[in-house]
């Protein structure tokens, strides 16, 4: 579960953003740990929620 988590949130980091879809990519992980437990929460209430656990 846990390398799912961490690749639902690399996809999630990596993806351009909707308003900027030409700008360049941040490569995975965040430097900062704090934003790399952010972007690891976001994916694991991304997958609880398609499960339906949320």
């Amino acid at each position: 579960m846990d390398e799912l988590i961490e690749r639902v949130a690399a996809a999630m980091f990596e993806a351009p953003a909707p308003d900027e879809p030409d700008a360049p990519k941040t490569p995975w992980p965040p430097k900062h740990p704090d934003d790399l437990a952010w972007w690891l929460s976001r994916a694991q209430v991304a997958v609880n929620t398609i499960r339906g656990e949320a």
